[in-house]
């Protein structure tokens, strides 16, 4: 979604890119960290890891959702479809495959500790 950083915020147009982007880093942050407290409860590893993997996939969709309606879709005529489909097509292998980094990693450093 970094292709939408020069662009005007609908919601406060002289909010930058970087307050956006900190903001949402740590709210999603602090969710994802309590969400992955509770999933160390799960004694299933490969159910756990699917919780994190989805989880992960979900709140970074929602991330590049919410700039995407803010910079570029509410200064247009797109419909909610069309908002999904092209946050989608933008963003489906970054968010994918930083998605498996993260939760492979994670679960390696902490078998590891």
């Amino acid at each position: 979604m970094g292709s939408f950083s020069e662009k005007l915020s609908s919601g406060n147009p002289d909010s930058h890119f970087f307050d956006d982007a900190y903001l949402l880093s740590v709210l999603t942050t602090i969710l994802l960290t309590i969400a992955f407290l509770l999933f160390t409860l799960i004694k299933s590893r490969y159910l756990k890891t699917a919780l994190e993997l989805i989880s992960l996939i979900v709140f970074w969709f929602f991330w590049n959702y919410s700039i995407f309606v803010d910079r570029e879709s509410a200064w247009s005529t797109y419909l909610f479809r069309e908002e999904i489909l092209y946050t989608l097509t933008l963003s489906f292998f970054p968010i994918l495959i930083l998605s498996i980094a993260t939760v492979f990693g994670l679960n390696y450093i902490l078998k590891k500790i």
